[in-house]
Formats: C-alpha cells, structure tokens, sequence
C-alpha cells in the first residue's frame, strides 16, 4: 500500500479512536456530487436576478444576516498596499459572481486599465432605459490610463429588449500601436430579456472607439450586436452560450473570448440536464482596418456516467501568451481519450487541454496528469483522502472555488486549482467527491487537518510534460448558497435569490496574473481567517481578504516561489498601511487584472513589487443581491521577499499546518476536557496556559510534543461555566485561543 494511503488510514484510524465527545469520530467521509452541486452553482447564477427586489437585511428565509466583523489585525505577511477605494458602482452584484470572467484588464502597451461593469443607479444612459431591466442591463466601461488614479467612463451597450448580464471586456489593438484614440474596447455579455420564460436568448458582443474624445454616455448601436442562441446565428454563425469566461488581449491585434455550448436546457439544476457539450472560442480581429468576428469550439471527450451523464464540468478556461501565438483551452472531466488516463488514480476530474503554437489555426490534445508520477503523490496525494475501497486516492479538480491559468514566458500553461478528493473509484461515482463532519459540527469538503487541507496548486504543463508546485493552503471553503447547502446559516449575503433562499456564493475565486514578458506571476485567491468566524474557527470563507504570492520563472524554466504572503485588503497600522473597512475582511468578489507589472522603485535584489490592478466589490451596508454595490479599485503594489535559494520548489510552508497557529482546541464549547490538536516540525515542549475573564490562570501545564501531530488533553475538571483565554506556546511561538466552558 502507498504511503499516503496509509497516512490517510493511520488519520481515519486515530479520528475514530477519539472519545464521542470529542466530535471527531464522525469525521469519517461521506459522498456529495459535486457535479450536480456545480451545475446548481451555474443554474442559480443564471436565476437568481429574477426575484423580487430586496427588502433589507434580513433574508428571505428569516434568518438575519450575520454581522460582519470590524477590521483585524492579520497574519504573518508583508506589503506595501495602496488602500482600495471606491471608483463605479452597479445597480447590483450580478455581473460579479463569476471568477473567471475577466471585466478587469491592464494592457501594457497602452498603459491602460479598463473595467467592465452594469451602470451604477446614478449613470444616466442616453437614450434613458425604458425599464429598469433593462437599465441593469446598460454596460459602461470604465478607462484609467494611468493606473487608477483617474478614471474616464463610457457607455458600450444599452438595449431595451436585450438586457446584457455578466459582462467581460478587453482593449483591441493594432500590432504595435500605443495610442489609446487607434484601440477599441471589445465587450461579451450573455443576454435576457424580460420575458423570464424564454430564460437566456443569446450572446451580445460590442465594439467601442477609446480616446478621450469618444468617452460618452451613448452606447455604440452601430457597432452593438445579438447573437441568437437559435438559428440563424447571425454575426458568427454559430451559437455561443455564456461568453463571459477568461477574455484575453493579444499583441498581435487578437482578442479571443470563451464561452459554452449546451444542448440541454442552461436553467437545468443538474449536469445531465444541462448536456454540456464543450467551449466556444469567439475570435475578434483587424482584417484590413475592418472588425472581424470568427468562432472556433473544442469538444472534450469524456466518460459518461450512468447516473449524472458526462463527466465534464460545464466551466472550460483559456488562456494566451503575450504574442497570441501559444493558447491553451481546457475543460475539467474524466477523459475517456487517453486510456491509463480512464482507471485508478488518473480516472478523476483533472485538466483535459489543447493547445496551439499557431494562433489557434491547429489544436492539439496535450497528456493528461499522471498522478502516479513520484512529485504528484508526494505534494498531491499524500494531501487527499482515499476513496471508500481503502486503497485508491483520486484527485478531483475544485472548479468550484475557481480555476485559472496563465501562459509563462516559455510557453508553459500554469493551471492553478485546489483539488477535492473524490468519494468512490466507481465509474458511475466520479462525479461524487467526499465530504467530512468537522470537529465544530459542520460538514465541510476538506478534513482540514494538518496535511489535509485546501492547497492551492499550480500544475504546469512545459512540452507535453506536467509538473506541480504547492503555492499556499487556505483556512477556509466557500459556505452553501442554498438553504439546504452545508454552511449557508453562516453565508453573510441576504437570501433573495430565484427561490428566495439563494445566497451569492463567497469561493476562493483563485486567478493569477503574468507580467507582459511572462517572468512573473502572481497568484491571488480569497480566504477567511477562522478565527474571526462566528462562532470562532468556523472554515467558512465567510469574511474574506485578498491573498497573493509571486512567482519567478527563468529561461529555463526554473520557478522561484517567494515566501511573502501578501494580504491585500486587510492592512494593520504597525505595517503603516491605513486600514480600509469597507474592504478589511469584506474582499467579496475580487478580481485581479490577468496582467501586472514590475515597480521599477520598489524592486531591489533583497525585494520585488509587482503593480496589480485589482477590484472587491460589496454593499456598502450589509450584503444584499439586488440593492446597489460598490466597486472598489487598487493598484495594489505588492511587495515580495525574493527567495535567496532559486530551484523549482517541492512545498511551501503550510499557514495552518505546523506549530501553535495552526493548533485546534476542541470540542468548544467543552465541559470537563478538551483536545489540543497541534502538528509540530519537531521535538518540543507545548505549554498550555488558561486564564479567566480577569486574567487569573486557573489551569497550567507542560507536555513533551513529538514532531507530527500531537493531541494533548487539556482537563478543564473544576472550571465554572463560562469563557476563558487558552494560551498555547512552543518554542518561541504563542497562540491564544477563546474556550468556552458549559
């Protein structure tokens, strides 16, 4: 047996030896389909717009929408941070939910930021909307030619019949150019209409002169076209479902974007329902000064399951070198093309990708992931619990906490994703995952353990041959957004969706970003600190902040992985930041530019700061879907230590893994005793510290910690009922914890 699987017995085996009061013993996984869970995710999206508009903060369910928490002071990092400040609004947060569109972009050439979002209330369209759907369906970009600091706008769709949603855009440039006035702002959307019962009717795709002299409020009707979902298909001559994924900007005067193609019904809230097929590339171009539009798909093979249909997540991604010569397109299934790729191990949702050297005139099928291979079982599969035969381990593909990926300077794909494990090796249960009931009461999708926790990785593909790095772990998963969902009780947003119980989803929204000569990147993901949650160390992402790490890749291919931990909304006066509060802990819907540079003032050869544009978007009360939003924009200079010792990096410090601030006392509340749970990097004595409400110590001990994990009894026998402060200290590290006693 492998090593990691019998890790993963050892850890089932010690979780069961706990007492019951201990809560561990039903950590025990359990299935969940996490296909069909997805497919809600995308059908919800798609719904939620039609309820009523909302009434406050409380939900629609009754349940009253948790505080949110005042700011903090954070974990180990640095940074030098331009505080986020408000610079649009939308008349909602739809046209935000979804991570890996792109309404965020920087071109380097241009020096130009631009931002595609649905009008604030106070934007006054020409000519004015006739209802109010179809003003929430009025796009503007927003133009920054010098990083933020001021900003121009101007209208680029406006249609009473055709309500354009979940918009992304980039700059379309000539070849060489570097005048703003000779470039165009290229915009997608998905359309509806008011009639709900004809759902989603097709795509909107429009062209818009930048330049100061063509800033206006009046979108370009000339240049403004729908595309039917149903022939004909017009413009494009083919359907294209969903044009709101991974938008890129190329130098060779090429924007591509990427969409869906269903043959199902997109409002379906199962995959099999749905009948994703695959990914259309929708191509916009110069031809001799002319704007030309062409299409392109990529159809996946996979296995079909019995019970949820096939095996493919209905969330493809793209992405683009700078020169628009090598792309990548990929879909996350079970593919059925490569046979050793179909069984054991290899036989989960893992990246099925093609890609072209040509500009996307010839694509090809790359190898699969072969997670036998000795780099993937260590950082991989010895982090994910086996599935229910006891001897396969099968890594699952978390697209939903969001998957992205970047072309390097080398023309390597970097897919960046947190991996699930799955339930069972069965073929018609590959669409199940495992799920686990924690020591709080809570069933989450990560054990969240030392060693089994979120991790986010970047699995990179170099001429055919994969390869991985661990980037970070996180402390936190995304809540339910449905009331039946694990975690929705705790989820900050109001309940006014479809049903009128769906909440916004709060994900990791994982994106990373390049430098223009693909040197550089930087890796940016939101989590939650657990212990601010309600209730205290909740794993739920439910008060986010910002998080980001760099990156650096040679010539040769060598990645160099800082050890800065930057977190980029939430900024303590110690470090000399200002502490913002709309955005402290309220990260909500952040995007980073899929493009950032390097600070030639703040880069020396102990550091690096890379210039990042970013947005957060959130209420600005409480969190409530259909009430106006604020966007909230940075060009964040984040700075990085550079690593001392380059070389391809085999594992990054786990933030909760080792030592007292990772340690996990339970169950809490407690009566007579509880558990220290804490994994140690050596041999070291652990002293446990309680103190009263009036700083008097009631309880004191000392035990020899092992390296590993260590559960240490903690005996509260003799405590009144109440809270009390548990100090936990090794080595030089010390942690303080809240116990409550009952």
């Amino acid at each position: 047996m492998k090593k990691h699987l019998l890790l993963g017995s050892a850890l089932l085996a010690a979780i069961s030896a706990f007492p019951q009061t201990a809560s561990f013993v039903n950590r025990s996984p359990r299935s969940f389909n996490m296909a069909d869970k997805i497919a809600r995710k995308f059908a919800m999206i798609n719904a939620m717009e039609n309820a009523p508009a909302s009434s406050g903060s409380a939900s629609s369910s009754g349940a009253t929408t948790p505080a949110l928490p005042p700011s903090e002071g954070e974990r180990s990092s640095q940074l030098v941070f331009s505080t986020l400040s408000k610079f649009t609004g939308s008349m909602n947060i739809y046209g935000m939910l979804v991570s890996n569109s792109r309404p965020l972009q920087y071109h380097d050439n241009l020096n130009a930021v631009t931002f595609v979002h649905r009008k604030s209330n106070s934007y006054a369209a020409s000519p004015t909307p006739a209802t109010t759907g179809a003003a929430t369906g009025v796009l503007v970009c927003q133009v920054s030619t010098n990083l933020g600091a001021t900003w121009d706008s101007t209208a680029v769709w406006n249609d009473n019949n055709n309500w354009a949603r979940y918009p992304q855009g980039a700059i379309l440039n000539p070849p060489l150019n570097t005048a703003l006035s000779s470039a165009s702002i290229v915009v997608a959307a998905p359309i509806t209409q008011a009639n709900t019962n004809l759902g989603w009717i097709g795509s909107g795709f429009s062209v818009k002169q930048l330049g100061a002299g063509n800033y206006n409020n009046i979108a370009p009707a000339a240049n403004m076209t729908f595309v039917a979902n149903t022939s004909p298909y017009g413009m494009l001559g083919r359907k294209v479902d969903f044009p709101r994924l991974d938008m890129s900007s190329c130098d060779n005067g090429v924007v591509w974007g990427l969409g869906q193609i269903f043959d199902g019904s997109v409002n379906a809230t199962t995959a099999a329902g749905q009948g994703f097929r695959g990914a259309r590339l929708v191509k916009t171009e110069f031809v001799s000064g002319s704007i030309v539009w062409s299409t392109d798909s990529i159809i996946p093979d996979v296995r079909v399951s019995s019970v949820t249909g096939s095996l493919v997540s209905a969330s493809p991604g793209m992405a683009w070198s700078e020169d628009g010569q090598t792309g990548y397109v990929w879909h996350i299934g079970s593919t059925s093309a490569v046979p050793q790729n179909s069984v054991g191990t290899n036989s989960g949702f893992q990246p099925i990708v093609w890609k072209t050297t040509n500009g996307g005139a010839l694509w090809t099928l790359e190898p699969s992931i072969d997670f036998n291979q000795p780099a993937f079982a260590t950082q991989v599969l010895n982090h994910v619990v086996g599935t229910n035969d006891g001897v396969t381990t099968i890594p699952f593909f978390n697209s939903s906490e969001g998957i992205s990926g970047t072309v390097d300077r080398n023309g390597s794909l970097h897919l960046v994703s947190l991996i699930l494990a799955s339930f069972s090796p069965d073929a018609d249960s590959s669409a199940f995952i495992s799920q686990f009931n924690n020591y709080d009461g809570e069933r989450y999708n990560y054990p969240h353990t030392p060693g089994i926790r979120p991790y986010v990785y970047d699995f990179t593909l170099s001429n055919g041959n994969w390869g991985v790095t661990t980037i970070d772990s996180l402390s936190s998963e995304g809540p339910g957004t449905r009331s039946t969902d694990d975690g929705y009780a705790f989820n900050p947003w109001d309940a006014t969706g479809g049903t009128g119980t769906d909440k916004v989803e709060v994900d990791a929204r994982i994106q990373v970003s390049r430098t223009a000569d693909g040197s550089k990147l930087v890796y940016t993901w939101a989590e939650t600190d657990s212990s601010i949650t309600v209730g205290g160390n909740k794993k739920w992402n439910i008060f986010p902040n910002v998080h980001a790490r760099l990156m650096e890749i040679s010539a040769n291919g060598t990645m160099t992985l800082s050890a800065t931990e930057v977190i980029a909304t939430r900024l303590s006066a110690t470090q000399g930041g200002n502490p913002n509060p709309n955005v402290s802990n309220r990260g909500y819907n952040f995007y980073a530019a899929s493009h950032c540079a390097v600070n030639a003032l703040g880069t020396n050869l102990d550091t690096l700061t890379v210039d990042l544009p970013m947005t957060v978007s959130n209420s600005p009360a409480q969190l409530e879907q259909l009430n106006p939003v604020n966007h909230w924009y940075s060009k964040a200079a984040l700075q990085f230590k550079r690593s001392s010792t380059p070389g391809n990096p085999t594992a990054i410090a786990d933030k909760n893994q080792q030592g007292v601030a990772g340690s996990v006392i339970f169950p809490n509340p407690a009566k007579t005793n509880a558990v220290l749970a804490i994994d140690l990097k050596s041999n070291l004595n652990v002293d446990i510290i309680v103190v009263n409400m009036v700083g008097q110590t009631v309880k004191a001990s000392k035990t020899e910690g092992q390296v590993g994990a260590n559960n240490i009894n903690v005996d509260l026998n003799g405590l009144a009922k109440g809270v009390y402060m548990v100090t936990v200290k090794a080595d030089n590290a010390t942690n303080t914890k809240k116990l409550v006693i009952e």
